[in-house]
């Protein structure tokens, strides 16, 4: 049967890396660590199990201050093997005029086809107004955006869930 995940973390090192301290605690709660795959193993299961993936790329440089698994590096992959991959977007809100930037580089350059955001991880609330440049440039842009909402395990175990909030992803 052919499978088409529409939200697919790399689950490569630089994926792992951007976590940060998450890493142990989500071991802790998983109760498993958390191995990374290179490149090559990712695709290789894709095909395996017959998925076309969209892969995210994410950005918490503010909130955990950890280098994001960013934009061209989930683009390169999708590059690399477009067969398979597509890819979303991701810029940390809180950036302001260097999002906004960023936002336009990920559409007009890159040709990613939207944008993924994580309210818990990011420690924003969509509904914040300071967003709202970075939101109308998205519009302008027509690009489509995913917020992840509900629940996580990021932040479990940890002291105050290192600032993530689900409340932030209530629908």
């Amino acid at each position: 049967m052919r499978i088409i995940d529409l939200h697919c973390y790399p689950n490569t090192q630089k994926w792992i890396d951007c976590q940060g301290p998450y890493v142990d605690a989500l071991e802790q709660y998983w109760g498993r660590a958390w191995q990374a795959k290179t490149e090559e193993e990712v695709v290789a299961e894709f095909k395996e199990f017959d998925i076309e993936a969209m892969l995210v790329a994410l950005d918490l440089t503010t909130t955990i201050e950890t280098p994001p698994c960013d934009n061209d590096y989930v683009a390169g992959m999708r590059d690399r093997h477009d067969a398979i991959i597509q890819a979303w977007a991701a810029v940390e809100p809180a950036l302001g005029q260097a999002a906004v930037d960023e936002a336009r580089h990920a559409i007009n350059d890159l040709n990613m086809i939207g944008f993924h955001f994580h309210p818990i991880m990011q420690h924003i609330r969509v509904d914040d107004k300071s967003f709202y440049p970075l939101w109308e440039e998205l519009t302008q842009l027509k690009a489509p955006v995913m917020i992840d909402v509900g629940m996580t395990g990021m932040g479990a175990g940890m002291p105050g869930g290192l600032g993530a909030k689900t409340r932030n992803a209530h629908p």
